[in-house]
This record gives C-alpha cells, sequence and structure tokens, in this order.
C-alpha cells in the first residue's frame, strides 16, 4: 500500500472525527480502563448511553456515547467502516453537509436507543411475568456510520434532481444490502444495540432527502432548510426528554445507580430479583 496516497484520500472531516475516536480511546486506556473488556461502571463515568441516565436529566450521553467504543475491536470495526464510507460520503456531501448527517443520525441513533432500552419487558424464559427494564449500557459510532449509509442511498435515488450525478462507488440497492445485512446480524447477535442502528439510518434517511431536495437551491433556501430541520430535531428531542424524565421506573433505576456500581444494580424496580447489565456495541 502507498501510504501517502492512501492518507491522502482520507477526507479531512473523517480524518478529524477518526482521531478524536482513537485520542480519547488512548486516553481511556491511559487511565487504566482496559482496551479488551472496559469495566461497566468505568463505560457509564465516560458517558456511555444508559437509559435511565439519559432520559433522566443526562442527555449529554446521547452525544457522548457515539465517541466511546467498548473496547479496541469496536473500535477498530467503526473507525474502519468510517474510514471508507465516511470519506466517501464527506466528497459527495460537502463538509458541513456531511457534518449535519453524522451528527444527526449519530444523535438520533441514541434516542432510539434510549428510548428502545427504557421499555418494560417481560423474561424471554418467562421466569418473571412482571415487566421489567432491563440495564443496557451502550456506546459506539455506529448509529452515526448507518446514517451516513442511509442518506447515500437517499441522494443516490434522488440523483436526478442534481445537476451532476453522485461519485458513489455502488448503487443505492448494493448499499441497502449491505445496510440491511447489518442490521439483520445485529438482530442475530448478543451485545449489540441494533436500535441504534436503525435510528441512525431513520435519521439518516431524512437528513438525506432534505439534502437531495436542497442540494441545487440557493444558498439562503438550503439555509432556511437546515435550520427547520434542527430546530425540529432539538424541539422534538426535548419533547421526548421532558416526558421520560419523570418516569417513576427510570427515576427508581437512575437512584439505585446513584447508590452501588452497575454489576450489583436492580433493573426490575420494586422487586429483588436481578437481572446482569449488558453492554450494547454498536
Amino acid at each position: 500500500i502507498d501510504m501517502p496516497t492512501f492518507l491522502r484520500r482520507i477526507a479531512p472531516i473523517t480524518g478529524v472525527l477518526i482521531l478524536v475516536n482513537l485520542g480519547l480511546f488512548l486516553y481511556q486506556v491511559a487511565t487504566g480502563i482496559s482496551p479488551t473488556n472496559p469495566e461497566l461502571d468505568d463505560l457509564g463515568r465516560w458517558g456511555a448511553n444508559i437509559a435511565a441516565l439519559t432520559l433522566t436529566g443526562e442527555s449529554w450521553r446521547l452525544l457522548a456515547s457515539m465517541f466511546l467504543h467498548i473496547g479496541v475491536l469496536h473500535l477498530a470495526l467503526n473507525m474502519i467502516s468510517l474510514l471508507f464510507l465516511g470519506s466517501i460520503a464527506e466528497r459527495n456531501f460537502g463538509k458541513l453537509n456531511y457534518l449535519l448527517v453524522y451528527f444527526l443520525s449519530g444523535l438520533g441513533g441514541s434516542l432510539v436507543s434510549a428510548l428502545w432500552n427504557a421499555r418494560p419487558q417481560a423474561a424471554a424464559d418467562l421466569s418473571n411475568a412482571t415487566p421489567t427494564i432491563y440495564l443496557v449500557v451502550s456506546a459506539g459510532a455506529s448509529g452515526a456510520v448507518m446514517g451516513l449509509a442511509a442518506a447515500a442511498i437517499m441522494l443516490k435515488l434522488l440523483k436526478n434532481a442534481s445537476r451532476e450525478p453522485l461519485a458513489l462507488p455502488f448503487s443505492a440497492v448494493e448499499l441497502a444490502v449491505l445496510v440491511g445485512i447489518n442490521v439483520v446480524y445485529g438482530w442475530q447477535t448478543n451485545g449489540t444495540d441494533n436500535a441504534c442502528h436503525i435510528g441512525g439510518l431513520l435519521a439518516g434517511a431524512v437528513v438525506g432527502l432534505v439534502l437531495g431536495a436542497v442540494r441545487n437551491t440557493p444558498r439562503p433556501v438550503r439555509i432556511a432548510a437546515w435550520l427547520l430541520v434542527l430546530v425540529a430535531a432539538a424541539w422534538g428531542t426535548q419533547r421526548i426528554l421532558d416526558v421520560n424524565e419523570a418516569r417513576a421506573d427510570l427515576m427508581e433505576i437512575r437512584e439505585e445507580l446513584d447508590q452501588e456500581s452497575m454489576d450489583n444494580a436492580k433493573v426490575n424496580p420494586g422487586r429483588d430479583n436481578d437481572a446482569a447489565p449488558a453492554s450494547g456495541r454498536r
């Protein structure tokens, strides 16, 4: 591999995002966090997405969890995906549009993950008929990466609205098949936060539609469209957070987490039977 040529092909914003993720991971390792199997408490302190905390006043976790990874393998897989898909997307979307797609998709994925993991559910083995909120510790960049893929699909489908065809080395169908394989694999694999993947896909698809619709419009129209998207996203997110912040079941779990480690925390409010918390790679 011709490394100078390879490095020149990395789009600048994508390179910065990779360096931020890598730098944060190395700093965490330097402070004593395991590079292969980090403790749940450590992940929680660094901003992992934990529904009972995220939805009850710690909404900053929606963003922080996008840059946090559960071990070096998890980091490597996400950064390789970002390296190739992100560089292609950045060159086709433009830098500012790319950042909007990346962050709105990542935040959308985090929000859907928190809502999904905050739902009470019956035990799979029916050993406990009382619905339980299972404690899931979720982190990773793949919600944002999935959003980039969804936005690219939308732009491919809407490319007739563009004056020039997109320089994507794959068709919308090929990219959709690849995304579908990842989603199906996520449902079949323990430890994968597929809710975040789907949330990122949905957010990326919406943002991609907006990007395709305003791609060749005058600058004031593009600015107005993006401001409308950002205001709508902020308002909707705040409404969702306000509704969930008052949930007694989430507050009970939050109080318990404040008193003991996640490894010992009860996840069925008001009952004595515990369930082991799980980490959700995404």
